[in-house]
């Protein structure tokens, strides 16, 4: 809970999903799955990027960082970090 609520920044902001995802600097890297709303989300974060994958469910907009992403089933998105 500590990295998905601390280190990721998970937040539900008007029924939306958001996260504001971090990586402490001696870690290299971390991952999760969440659920929410019926969907299952992989999340990743190294030193280069962020990576989500929407592994069940129909899509879904979320933001990160303030951005807006649509999440699609199956699609990977990468986002620099």
């Amino acid at each position: 809970m500590a990295i998905v609520f601390g280190f990721a920044g998970v937040r539900i902001k008007l029924d939306q999903l958001s996260l504001s995802p971090k990586l402490p600097s001696d870690w290299e890297h971390y991952q999760f799955k969440l659920q929410y709303k019926g969907r299952s989300i992989q999340v990743k974060v190294d030193r280069e990027e962020v990576e989500l994958l929407l592994l069940s469910g129909e899509e879904l907009m979320i933001k990160v960082r303030e951005e807006e992403i649509t999440l699609k089933p199956l699609a990977e998105y990468k986002l620099p970090n």
